[in-house]
């Protein structure tokens, strides 16, 4: 148990000191794809609980806010600065249409709470 955690510093520190040493979109990639294993160790935490989760919502409300807070630092006008709440709101639309569109009300707000507040 202790031997996986070893080779990931071994691995992680030299990689995580590159990528932060280049920067830009080399950096960017870095910080995604560990996004993405944590939604997959969420997921995986979330359902060995007893929570109904779906990896698809999780994936993608974790990577579109991810994505709008970065495109967010990245704009210079004042209208882009309304992108990060408008995508929240989508994004709850979305995961309560997906819900009725499953056709089981018990649960459906734990459920949207568990996909939407995790990542």
């Amino acid at each position: 148990m202790v031997l996986p955690r070893i080779i990931t510093a071994i691995l992680g520190i030299p990689l995580v000191v590159v990528t932060v040493y280049y920067g830009g979109g080399i950096y960017l990639a870095m910080l995604m794809v560990v996004l993405l294993f944590m939604i997959r160790e969420y997921v995986f935490m979330t359902k060995t609980a007893g929570y109904e989760t779906s990896f698809l919502g999780s994936l993608l409300t974790g990577v579109a806010i991810f994505i709008t807070i970065i495109m967010e630092q990245l704009s210079f006008t004042k209208t882009n600065l309304y992108l990060t709440p408008i995508v929240f709101t989508a994004i709850i639309f979305l995961l309560f249409f997906i819900e009725i569109l499953r056709q089981k009300p018990i649960g459906a707000v734990g459920r949207i709470g568990v996909n939407f507040i995790g990542p």
